[in-house]
Parts: structure tokens; C-alpha cells; sequence
């Protein structure tokens, strides 16, 4: 695919929309291609495609020209979804999603739906926890969540993949361990596919199996483990993820939460004292300062910023975050068989969301919550995290 795209190759390809990239456009599965130079088929990479032209899952046909990925901000961006061209398409058709597909596509609808009757950024911010769409963002807002760090809680990412996990195995305590668990990997097949196939989502979903997979089985999951064995298998079954930031990013940062978490927490309750809610605390900060260290090099090498104002932003912004979700979602659901019901849900997530918006209005305001980051200061910090990340190995094997 590459290839062809150097030598800007016009093509007739047929395949799948794979995901919605925001503003940057729409990845495309490619099954078949005809080109100017040769007829290919088999599982031939993803491109990105101009706009919105229809759900994730739907087929589609397109005549246009392959090309290679520009020097500028916007291509740059599109490279980092893992695509591996783009796709300027002189025609397009797009037919509707079947199966499973379709029925994500209705769940994705009726999201849409629920916060019709929220304020506009309220209700963009919940499609973006619920189903990664950050279409409705304003420039002003995305920026603003970038500078306060929290951009991640619009990438639908690990932590919605154990609240939904959490939700279910908690609705469930009552029944038998296998049907729990059952009930609970069909929750994470049918999140995946109304997400769709997001990096840090199939990496987040391949880790959930692995733990369902332990926990059926009576045995412990091993975090660092499961983090290995998914990033291996999702390399080895779709290996442009090794190209996409999500996916990077996704990695540095649940690494970072198993070596360092626990022990950022414990010098905060040195410090705070013990008690649950000091616990809790505790926790909390442990996962934000050890996320933001992980993705600290990648985030500065890339963007040429890091976020001064992250660790706090988070720490008072992530509890709002599960039930701004699970509304969310019962909302989306709900709403395919009781609007009045799923307009309700989403009311109640108003505060929540809400809450969020204020924390990154305030805490992402430009001019002093991010800094520049120079090249080889962030080569620096990546010997550091890397360093860091070393040691901590050597300690845990000890």
C-alpha cells in the first residue's frame, strides 16, 4: 500500500470503514484493489478517507488515487491513526452495516440521540467518553482538554473498558462465575464494536480477555503479562498498529500504572495520612502521576509540549468520568427501545460532564498550562522513563 502510494496510484478498492478519526477523517479497511499497476486482494492495510461517509462496519466501494502522507500538522496527524496512505476518492458508495455491525451502528445512533437536549459541548464531550466520537469538538475545547491533559478520556481507551467490565461483573455478582464472565466478554465484544477497532481500545480488550480468561480459569492475572501478550498478538493480527500514537500511547501509559502506580500512591499517603478517603486519594494520584510520567517522552517528541497542569487536571477531573460513562451508556442503550428513558439518563450525566468541562476550561487555558519541550529535552526524558522503567523491573524480580 505504500508503494502504490509513492507512485500516487489510481485505484478501484472495495472494503470495510473501519473507524471514525474525528476531524481527521475515516479509516477504511481495504479487502481489494485494482490498480493501474496490478489486482490485489487479501487483508491490504487501512486508509484514510476524507470526512464521514458512513457508520464504521458499513462496506464500501470507492474509485480515487492513493497517496503518501504530507510534511504538514494535518497529515502528520493522520499518519499517527496507523493508516498506512490516504485515499482521495472521486467516487464513492457506502452500503449499510449488516449483522453486528448494524446493530452498533443503531446503539451509535441512539447516543447520538440521548444528549440531543444537552448543552452542545456536554453532550460532544459524552459521545466522545461513550463512543470515542469527538466529531462535535470545538477547536477551542480539544485544545483546552490537550493543555489540561485529558485528552485521553476522549479516546476511548482501558479505563472504559473496566468501568464497563466493573459494571457488569458488579450487576452480575449474584449469578455463577462462568455466566458472569460469559455475560461480561459479551459486554466487551459488543463495547468494541460500537467503539470500534481503536488502538487503545483492542489493546485495553485483548488485556480484559486475558483476565477474564485467569479469572474463569482460577488463576491470577498478571498485569505486565497480559500487557506483553496483547501487544504482541494485536501487532502480530493487525501490524499498522505498531505506526498509530494511539496505540503507543496506550501502552506507555498502562505500563507506566503497573510499575509505578502503587508506589506513587504510597508516598502520598506517607505525606496525606491513611484513611479510605486518603486511600483513595492516594490511588488516585498514583495512576495519573505514573500515566503521565509513561507518556510524558512520547507526548513531547511528538507534540513538542508536555501539559503543566495534567497530574492536577486529571486527579480532579477522573472521578466524574465512570458515571458520566455508564449514564452514558445506558442512555445509548436504553435508547433504542425507551427514548424518554435514554433522554433521562443522559440528564442525569449533565453535572458530570459538566464538572469536566470546567476543570478543562480552567486548568487548560493557554499561556501557562503547557510548556515547550524542545528535541533533545525530550530524547532526555526518554532515557530517563526508559531508565526508570528498567529499574523498576529489576526491583519487582527481587
Amino acid at each position: 500500500m505504500p508503494r502504490l502510494a509513492r507512485d500516487v496510484a489510481r485505484c478501484d478498492v472495495m472494503g470495510q470503514l473501519a473507524a471514525r478519526a474525528g476531524s481527521l477523517g475515516t479509516l477504511a479497511s481495504v479487502s481489494v484493489a485494482t490498480c493501474e499497476i496490478g489486482s490485489f486482494q487479501g487483508e491490504l492495510g487501512t486508509v484514510i478517507l476524507d470526512g464521514a461517509p458512513g457508520e464504521p462496519g458499513s462496506p464500501f466501494r470507492a474509485t480515487g488515487y492513493l497517496l503518501p502522507f504530507g510534511s504538514d500538522g494535518f497529515s502528520a496527524g493522520r499518519r499517527r491513526t496507523g493508516a498506512l496512505a490516504e485515499f482521495d476518492a472521486t467516487q464513492l458508495e457506502v452500503g449499510d452495516p449488516a449483522g453486528l455491525d448494524r446493530l452498533a451502528a443503531t446503539v451509535r445512533a441512539s447516543a447520538r440521540r440521548s444528549v440531543e437536549g444537552l448543552d452542545p459541548r456536554a453532550g460532544a464531550l459524552s459521545l466522545g467518553l461513550v463512543i470515542g466520537d469527538t466529531s462535535g469538538f470545538d477547536v477551542g475545547t480539544e485544545e483546552s482538554f490537550r493543555r489540561a491533559g485529558l485528552s485521553h478520556l476522549v479516546a476511548v481507551s482501558g479505563s472504559n473498558v473496566a468501568i464497563v467490565l466493573g459494571a457488569v461483573l458488579i450487576l452480575g455478582s449474584r449469578l455463577s462465575v462462568p455466566l458472569r464472565l460469559s455475560l461480561a466478554g459479551a459486554a466487551l465484544g459488543i463495547f468494541v464494536l460500537v467503539v470500534g477497532p481503536e488502538p487503545s481500545v483492542l489493546r485495553a480488550a485483548a488485556m480484559g480477555v486475558v483476565a477474564l480468561l485467569a479469572l474463569l480459569l482460577g488463576r491470577r492475572s498478571e498485569p505486565l503479562q497480559a500487557l506483553c501478550l496483547a501487544a504482541m498478538v494485536l501487532s502480530a493480527l493487525r501490524p499498522t498498529l505498531v505506526f498509530s500514537l494511539g496505540f503507543w500511547l496506550s501502552v506507555a501509559a498502562t505500563l507506566g500504572i503497573i510499575l509505578w502506580a502503587s508506589a506513587a500512591s504510597r508516598s502520598l499517603e506517607r505525606i496525606i495520612g491513611s484513611g479510605r478517603k486518603r486511600a483513595w486519594l492516594g490511588a488516585a494520584f498514583g495512576v495519573t502521576c505514573a500515566a503521565q510520567f509513561a507518556v510524558a517522552p512520547i507526548l513531547a517528541l511528538v507534540f513538542g509540549t508536555l501539559s503543566v497542569t495534567g497530574p492536577l487536571a486529571n486527579l480532579l477531573a477522573v472521578p466524574a468520568v465512570p458515571p458520566a460513562t455508564i449514564l452514558g451508556f445506558l442512555a445509548a442503550v436504553t435508547g433504542t427501545i425507551a427514548p424518554p428513558l435514554a433522554r433521562l439518563f443522559a440528564f442525569l450525566s449533565a453535572p458530570f460532564l459538566g464538572w469536566i468541562l470546567w476543570v478543562a476550561d480552567h486548568l487548560g487555558r493557554s499561556g501557562w498550562s503547557d510548556a515547550a519541550v524542545s528535541p533533545p529535552a525530550g530524547w532526555a526524558l526518554m532515557v530517563l522513563v526508559t531508565v526508570a522503567g528498567f529499574a523498576s523491573l529489576c526491583l519487582r524480580r527481587t
